[in-house]
């Protein structure tokens, strides 16, 4: 089974169908969709006429057969992250003014009304993230797979903080074992390719290489971005049969 993954479409609604036509090609059986399908940013994308929110979700929702929220997700909805690795959110997060809310955050935190435009969702596209679970587990011919937008104990991408080594996967990997999960994948960073790591090496691919993972070694895999922004766009193909990883630019 060749499972193809989506991952940071920030509204980008002409990469989205480029990335889908791509992965067809490619003989994918399965898509999945890890996240932040909202969330445009003036300063970083500049598809500004073209951004559609409603019909990346429409699409998304169509197309993938597991769907899982990202950081601009959760915001388009105010809905504080599950998950908080750590950061303690008061009950009413986005009721309280932003200058008293970027002072408690303290660059712990993503704040979004500073960059984000409104994504003007309607009503049922608002209701379908908000119904998302921040990360998933399935057997895809016999192996256990996690999803999350990114690694425990921040799966969703909320913190300004982003992995750097193998050694701060450690909490992830564990999260990994309480879900019986042999492979993770997350998105998040945008990598211009993929990075691939276990618990004793993180490493990032290029675009175009294919990678074979080991049998029954634990694995996180970090997945490129579909949208067009200052780094160059892509998608990333598991194939279960000969356990291999390819990256392929969106053109």
């Amino acid at each position: 089974m060749k499972i193809g993954f989506l991952s940071d479409i920030h509204e980008d609604i002409i990469s989205l169908k480029k990335a889908l036509r791509l992965l067809e090609k490619k003989g994918c059986t399965e898509l999945v969709c890890l996240g932040d399908i909202v969330g445009f940013s003036v300063p970083s994308f500049k598809y500004l006429n073209t951004r559609n929110a409603n019909e990346c979700i429409d699409t998304v929702r169509f197309n993938c057969s597991i769907v899982i929220p990202g950081n601009h997700d959760l915001y388009a909805v105010r809905k504080t992250p599950r998950f908080n690795a750590g950061f303690e959110y008061t009950p009413n997060w986005y009721d309280l003014p932003f200058d008293e809310r970027e002072e408690i955050a303290d660059h712990q935190i993503w704040l979004y009304e500073d960059h984000d435009l409104s994504p003007m969702l309607n009503k049922k596209n608002q209701l379908y993230l908000e119904s998302l679970e921040e990360f998933q587990k399935v057997t895809f011919d016999g192996i256990r797979i996690l999803f999350s937008h990114y690694a425990f104990p921040d799966i969703s991408g909320s913190t300004t903080h982003f992995i750097k080594n193998e050694h701060e996967l450690k909490p992830h990997f564990e999260f990994m074992d309480m879900n019986n999960s042999l492979i993770s994948f997350s998105g998040h960073r945008h990598n211009e390719g993929c990075i691939i790591a276990s618990p004793d090496f993180f490493d990032g691919y290029s675009f175009e290489k294919k990678v074979i993972l080991n049998d029954n070694e634990k694995y996180w895999v970090d997945v490129p971005a579909v949208a067009s922004g200052k780094k160059e766009q892509g998608v990333l193909i598991f194939d279960t049969k000969y356990l291999s990883i390819e990256t392929l630019r969106i053109s």
